[in-house]
């Protein structure tokens, strides 16, 4: 049974349990029109997803695990990245400004507060005419989880060794989400690269991949306009899109 409620000016959809808030947006949007700004929030997602298909650990109840639908944003195909870049610095600025502790910006998609993963992406486009009709953007931040079978991950709980009410949580990340969301509208490139990259995890070091199958030690010069990571290894440069590799770390 779900339940409807207003949050920070954004239609929120608030689901007990779901498999996937992307799949029951992608569901929705296929039965219904939905307003641009809705969101899927589940307090359990039993299939949530995340990269290269693996799923995302959270506890019933303890973390915002949602999605949010935008629609029209007219971007193109070689813009679309700018989107992803843009929501990686709303959730950084969210978890920086709360905690006050190193926060960077993984590629593709993950948000690293000291070197351990705090919140995941998973964008979703549906195009029409070589520009996107809908996204749609799920997001895992862990807040008051405290557990976790990954030794890698952190919540904003075992940071402020205090838990943090959801509802109060989802707000203000909605408020970063809209104040960058804009600026890609607005197609404030320049603006959004430059922050991208001045908090881009291990950005000019050298850090192990596996690259194709094979282990890489390349350094980090940064990330494409169209999403890959640009890498030098031995004085040779080269492009990888998310498919092609991964950190070792």
């Amino acid at each position: 049974m779900q339940n409807l409620q207003v949050i920070g000016g954004h239609q929120v959809i608030v689901l007990p349990s779901v498999d996937s808030t992307n799949n029951y947006a992608t569901k929705l949007l296929r039965s219904s029109k939905v307003a641009t700004g809705t969101v899927i929030l589940s307090h359990s997602q039993t299939e949530g997803k995340g990269q290269r298909g693996q799923t995302w650990e959270s506890e019933s109840g303890r973390n915002l695990t949602f999605s949010l639908v935008l629609n029209n944003l007219q971007i193109d195909s070689h813009s679309q990245f700018f989107l992803n870049k843009a929501i990686g610095i709303a959730l950084r600025h969210f978890v920086y400004n709360l905690t006050n502790k190193p926060t960077s910006i993984k590629w593709p998609n993950d948000i690293l507060v000291e070197n351990k993963k705090i919140a995941g992406i998973l964008i979703e486009n549906s195009w029409q005419q070589q520009a996107i009709q809908h996204s749609i953007i799920g997001i895992g931040m862990n807040i008051n989880q405290t557990h976790f079978d990954n030794p890698q991950a952190i919540s904003t709980a075992m940071i402020l060794d205090r838990q943090l009410d959801l509802f109060k949580s989802l707000h203000t990340l909605l408020e970063h989400l809209d104040v960058w969301i804009n600026k890609v509208q607005l197609q404030s490139f320049q603006e959004i690269e430059a922050e991208y990259h001045a908090h881009l995890f291990g950005l000019h070091t050298t850090k192990k991949f596996l690259a194709q199958g094979k282990s890489l030690n390349a350094k980090i010069l940064g990330v494409t306009d169209d999403g890959k990571l640009l890498t030098e290894a031995d004085g040779h440069r080269q492009k990888f899109d998310v498919k092609e590799i991964k950190f070792i770390y």
